[in-house]
């Protein structure tokens, strides 16, 4: 995402500026947000593929 800023007299127009900040706050809050619950997904898909391979090296145990 690239935005043009349009030049103004003495510079880039800020309220645009201000706005694709924000905006990028935004994406970038979210992004922080979906990294998260991928990582608890994944500790938990860790653990329940650690339990399986438990019970695989152990066949005669009584906990199923």
């Amino acid at each position: 995402m690239v935005d043009q800023f349009p030049i103004v007299l003495r510079g880039y127009d800020k309220e645009r500026v201000d706005e694709a900040f924000a905006s990028a706050q935004e994406t970038l809050n979210r992004l922080r947000e979906q990294v998260k619950a991928n990582d608890r997904t994944i500790l938990e898909l860790q653990g329940q593929l650690q339990e399986e391979k438990n019970k695989k090296a152990n066949p005669n145990s009584f906990a199923s």
